[in-house]
């Protein structure tokens, strides 16, 4: 049994323009680890073709549990256009941001904590606003969360605060964010009153 998919009217087009008259159909498959992978080429036998907005979608059948009720869009962002596929099956994962978009996220209000992973020396000679320290208060303040509050994590250069992230994810947080490159990055790209050290 094919699962349900939907393809957007962006996607949709620009599946089309690929395909062009070739004849051929687009191939979804998905990881165990959840990875997806969108291919253009000729139907296969064991892999049953639907009609989805228009495009000839051709599921793995070794997909077809971990496909059901995937969104597949073709969005513009800031590294350009290309497909986005959002999977409801798809487990929790900690979601690596740049700067520019990391301070985007806390203008708005989008993140909830912005924690800081680093040692107490690293914080007295610089930190970011909004920040509060990971120490033994802040660690059992956020054990008592709601798993669903937004929380951010920084360090000097993005490794810490990734694996204090995955520590999280482990403990059941479901939005967690990982500043990319760490307050290093910050400071080269938002702030530059912000001291590197």
């Amino acid at each position: 049994m094919t699962p349900t998919i939907t393809i957007s009217d962006a996607a949709a087009e620009a599946f089309k323009n690929a395909l062009g008259d070739s004849g051929e159909v687009v191939h979804l498959a998905v990881s165990t680890s959840f990875d997806h992978n969108l291919d253009i080429g000729p139907a296969i036998e064991d892999a049953p073709v639907s009609q989805v907005n228009g495009v000839a979608l051709a599921i793995e059948p070794d997909s077809l549990v971990r496909a059901a009720g995937i969104h597949i869009d073709f969005v513009d962002g800031p590294s350009g256009a290309g497909f986005r596929i959002e999977n409801p099956n798809a487990p929790p994962k900690i979601t690596e941001v740049a700067a520019p978009e990391m301070q985007a996220l806390l203008e708005s209000g989008a993140i909830d904590l912005f924690v800081d992973v680093r040692t107490t020396w690293e914080r007295e000679i610089a930190k970011l606003p909004s920040s509060v320290l990971l120490d033994e208060d802040s660690r059992a303040k956020l054990a008592g969360l709601d798993r669903s509050t937004p929380i951010a994590f920084y360090c000097h250069h993005g490794v810490r605060s990734r694996a204090a992230a995955s520590h999280f994810l482990n403990l059941g947080f479901t939005k967690l964010y990982n500043l990319s490159g760490g307050i290093e990055a910050w400071s080269q790209l938002v702030d530059a009153s912000v001291p590197r050290y």
